[in-house]
């Protein structure tokens, strides 16, 4: 049983879950300290979570990867068996992602729900720079760490969504975690996903604003970030990147209409900034939009008392430690 682990840029989430029991035990959500680098900060903080005796005992994490030494994409192919697809991929793959075969990690399988020609199949595609995913692997086997398994933080959230059985299967719905500096988009139907993206949004670029406008250090004005004072202030001069996250979004939705005749009919929010954002990203689409519950269909530990606070920031780490 392996521990979820959510390496962010501002904070690092654990999770730890009970497979067979399908418990949540127990969780932690440490921040980092953004005066230091980021290599730094992720290893104080590690070196933090290790010291607890109870994350202590189990070593072995599943980790995420995200931004933009990672894609996924999600090619159409010559209907073909799950070997014939392993030898093809060694040829196909380039022509897919943005970097050479030898520079990355990768993995696929293929989708039923959108495979339904007798002649053609759609394939999930993720893939990895080695060399981006060698540094994590560093950073958590020097602080005493072992990796189990390795994830895109989509996959992590798409796997923590459909464990809640959260949409119905005939709808497409689209899952978005804003997190400090990346914003995940899946578009799924039932439990496939259809599309995946990475935006470059999240706190970071909010809190920069407002440190400018404010003339405070960044390190302040992502505490009030966190506190949420002076929310509509907040919103209002962030304005123009929220129309920009808005846009980036409208055009996944374009898209997922012309490929399908049918458009997204719900938006889920987590991440650490789901909550300031949700209303704004209400009025400005016009689906429905709600935070989700990522410990749905699990059950939690009556000693984790805050959790309800901090479940919104939890989707990616849950995702993590349900993989098998």
């Amino acid at each position: 049983m392996a521990i979820g682990l959510d390496l962010g840029t501002n904070s690092i989430k654990t999770v730890n879950i009970s497979l067979k029991k399908k418990s949540l035990d127990n969780y932690k959500i440490i921040d980092l300290d953004l005066n230091e680098d980021s290599k730094t900060r992720t290893k104080t903080a590690l070196k933090k979570m290790l010291s607890n005796r109870q994350w202590a005992s189990n070593r072995l994490v599943n980790i995420g990867v995200q931004g933009s030494t990672v894609v996924t994409r999600y090619p159409s192919l010559p209907k073909m068996s799950e070997d014939e697809l392993t030898g093809a991929m060694k040829f196909e793959l380039e022509q897919h992602i943005p970097f050479k075969k030898d520079e990355v990690e990768y993995d696929f399988r293929i989708l039923k729900e959108f495979s339904p020609s007798p002649k053609n199949m759609k394939i999930i595609l993720a893939a990895g720079r080695k060399e981006s995913i060698a540094e994590q692997i560093k950073i958590i086997t020097e602080a005493g760490l072992k990796l189990s398994k390795i994830d895109s933080n989509s996959a992590a959230l798409i796997n923590a969504f459909t464990n809640g059985n959260h949409s119905a299967k005939e709808e497409f719905a689209a899952l978005s975690n804003i997190g400090f500096e990346t914003t995940n988009i899946d578009i799924i139907k039932g439990d496939e996903p259809f599309l995946s993206r990475d935006i470059p949004f999240g706190g970071a670029s909010m809190a920069k604003l407002i440190a400018k406008d404010k003339n405070i250090s960044f390190v302040e004005a992502e505490q009030l970030l966190k506190t949420k004072e002076g929310k509509e202030e907040i919103l209002e001069l962030n304005g123009e990147n929220l129309r920009t996250l808005i846009d980036e979004v409208r055009s996944s939705f374009s898209y997922c209409e012309t490929q399908f005749g049918k458009g997204v009919s719900k938006v889920y929010l987590s991440g650490g900034m789901a909550n300031l954002l949700q209303s704004f990203i209400q009025k400005h689409l016009s689906v429905s939009v709600s935070s989700w519950d990522a410990t749905l269909n699990l059950k939690v530990d009556a000693k984790l008392k805050d959790i309800e606070t901090d479940k919104s920031q939890l989707a990616i780490a849950i995702g993590l430690a349900l993989r098998s």
